[in-house]
Formats: structure tokens, C-alpha cells, sequence
């Protein structure tokens, strides 16, 4: 699972400017307007080998009302939601009882936190520090969002944890972005195979198991649970809901996760632009074409966080172009997400973005010859 950063703080410090900095987009509002930023909204960002998800959210005044009631509401699922929490404060303005509000609340919830000291540019990092260390805070940080001033540093600091595990999961060989591809004849069995590590059918005998978990033998039931929380699913023919738009149909995993309407669907509409399909959200998939039709299918089966994507023939209906351009982008959100891809395919050409070419003959799987 990729860490989670929620950017909470009062209105107009800086989340939005330090959210595009860390996303490389310009996805948040950002204006010196207070409380412009509404909902939560979430982008992915990347430091080196370590990828994360950051939440930008309103600001909080602990005197919200009406909507901003609700904007406060939403920083505070976030915060609920979040690995560590970056409190940004405003080094211009000085400590203010808001801020001191929001440790409080943070040191009450046992959440991981972070004071970053933002607007440090033309007041000098010691003098626009030297007011907040009086809250006690372990971490403190000094940045400047608007000229990107201390953010790298910041974010090394914040990533150490999982820059670690990754450095150990890298000397172990374990690295969560493995692909392997699944070649062999026609009728030898691979769909098959990739059916029952998926849990879609069961073996007549043996056991599999998925993180420790038994699929196979198991109840449908329990084998549901487990695909729901640890794997995806790539058909060649998509299998879209066709009453359903694309966003609705790549929110559909967050929500029989329990995730509500509003959360599932910013997710799902963020993950769609990155798989460049954002201005295609109210289309049915009967409007798409067919590249387009698995891009969704591949995002549908990312939204969740799954540790493993099983992929069966998914660039099998594509033509050359579309299906070069859809490997791409599985290999782009393999490598981003920290996702293992197993996927079936027919096309030598694709090979080569492979870690590990198994063949599988007469039931039994080899190592193929290694592959450019």
C-alpha cells in the first residue's frame, strides 16, 4: 500500500500550493481566497523510488458553520485517513489558536504528524519557526511551497519509514512492481490458470493462497473478501457495467469496500486522469472505444489498492497502437503504485516489458527464455 499524506491546516497556508508542488499538477484551487479547497482531493506523488498519495483538504477554523461545517468534515476524514498528517502553519502570521487547536485534536487522535512552517520566503526559516516550537512538536519543518524551497527535504523526512521497506524489500527481491507474462498455445490452459488464482473458480485439488490467506479451498464468501482486498481483474472483453459511466464503474470496488459516494468517486475521477480519461467520466462505456474501454477496466481494477493485477489477454481486442499504448500504461501504474501485474498474453511484442516470461505447456509452468 502506497503511504497516504493529508495536508490539513486553516485556511489560505498553503495546502493547495504545497499539494500541486508534491503532484506536479495543477489540480488544487489555488487562489488567497480562505477555504477555497472544498472537498478533499487526492493526487499521487513521488519521491525518488517511493511513491505516495497526498490529500488536499479545506482549512479548518474550529468556528465552521454551514458548508464550511462540512469542509471541516472532510479534513477530518482525511485525517482519519492518512498514514502522517503535514499541519502547515503560516511563518508570516505567527501562532494562532487555530493552529494549536489542530495539535491538540491530532495528539488526541494518536495520529503521526508533521509541522511544516510554510511562507518562510522573506522572513528567514529560523524567525518564521521560532514561534511554533513552543507547541512541543517532534517534527518541524521550514518550507516555501510557492518557490518549492525545503519541499524535497520535507518529503525525504516524511517518506523515511517507507523508503526504508522498500530499500529492504529491493535487497530481499520483493519488489511489489514485479510483471510476469503467461505465454503458451492456444487451449493450454492460461485463462484458466489466471481464473483460479483469482479465486473465480476453484481447483479440484491442491491450495492457494494470497498473502498468507487461503483462496482455494475456500467459501465464496471468503474468497470474495480476499479478492476484494488484495487483487484486480483485467478481462480482454473489459466486462464494464454498461448502464454504469466510467466513473461509476471504477468507483464501483471503493464502494463495496464500504468507501462512501463523494470519496469513491474524487478517487475514481483522479485515477481516470491519470490514465488520461478525465474528460471522458460521463461517458457509458458503449460511447468508448475499445482502448479507451480498458483503460477504465485497468483503473477499475487499481482504485482499490490491490496488491496483484491478473490480466487476461487485455490487449487482445486492440490494435497495435492502442495495445502498445494500454502496456504502457500498465507498466506506468505497476511502477507507480508499487502493483504486481500477472498477465496472459499472445503478444510477443509486449515481452519485453516483462521482469519474468513464464510458458505454460501440458499444465506446467517454465521459466521462458529471458527476453530484451
Amino acid at each position: 500500500m502506497l503511504p497516504v499524506l493529508a495536508l490539513v491546516g486553516r485556511p489560505n497556508v498553503g495546502k493547495s500550493t504545497l499539494f500541486n508542488q508534491l503532484t506536479r499538477s495543477r489540480d488544487a484551487l489555488v487562489a488567497n481566497l480562505s477555504g477555497l479547497t472544498r472537498d478533499r482531493q487526492y493526487g499521487q506523488g513521488r519521491l525518488e523510488e517511493t511513491a505516495f498519495i497526498v490529500i488536499d483538504t479545506g482549512g479548518i477554523t474550529g468556528e465552521e458553520e454551514g458548508i464550511d461545517a462540512a469542509m471541516a468534515d472532510q479534513s477530518m476524514a482525511a485525517i482519519a485517513e492518512a498514514d502522517v498528517v503535514l499541519l502547515l502553519v503560516d511563518g508570516r502570521s505567527g501562532l494562532h489558536p487555530g493552529d494549536e487547536a489542530l495539535v491538540t485534536y491530532l495528539r488526541t487522535q494518536g495520529k503521526a504528524f508533521h509541522l511544516v512552517v510554510n511562507k518562510i520566503d522573506g522572513v528567514g526559516e529560523d524567525i518564521a519557526a521560532s514561534d511554533f516550537y513552543q507547541l512541543g512538536v517532534e517534527h518541524v519543518h521550514s518550507i516555501a511551497a510557492t518557490h518549492n524551497r525545503g519541499v524535497k527535504k520535507l518529503i525525504a523526512d516524511v517518506l523515511t519509514p517507507w523508503a526504508a521497506l522498500a530499500e529492504a524489500d529491493d535487497e530481499a527481491g520483493n519488489s511489489g512492481a514485479i510483471r510476469v507474462a503467461i505465454v503458451g498455445r492456444s487451449g493450454s490452459g492460461k485463462s484458466t490458470l489466471l481464473h483460479l488464482l483469482a479465486g473465480l473458480d476453484e481447483a479440484d485439488a491442491g491450495r492457494i493462497t494470497l498473502s498468507g490467506e487461503t483462496l482455494t479451498p475456500a467459501s465464496n464468501e471468503a474468497r470474495t473478501t480476499l479478492r476484494r482486498q488484495f487483487l484486480g481483474f483485467v478481462y480482454q472483453q473489459h466486462h464494464l457495467l454498461p448502464e454504469f459511466t466510467a466513473l461509476e464503474n471504477v468507483a464501483l470496488p471503493l464502494r463495496l469496500n464500504g468507501a462512501s459516494q463523494q470519496d469513491a468517486q474524487t478517487r475514481s475521477a483522479h485515477l481516470l486522469e491519470r490514465v488520461g480519461l478525465g474528460h471522458r467520466l460521463r461517458h457509458l462505456p458503449a460511447e468508448l472505444s475499445g482502448g479507451e474501454r480498458q483503460r477504465v477496466a485497468v483503473a477499475r481494477a487499481l482504485i482499490h489498492a490491490p496488491k496483484l493485477v491478473l490480466a487476461d489477454e487485455p490487449t487482445g481486442n486492440l490494435d497495435a497502437t492502442s495495445a502498445s499504448e494500454l502496456m504502457s500504461l500498465m507498466v506506468e501504474l505497476s511502477e507507480l503504485r508499487s502493483v504486481a501485474f500477472l498477465v496472459v498474453t499472445h503478444d510477443a511484442s509486449m515481452l519485453h516489458q516483462f521482469d519474468r516470461v513464464l510458458t505454460l505447456i501440458d499444465g506446467r509452468l517454465s521459466e521462458a527464455d529471458s527476453v530484451g
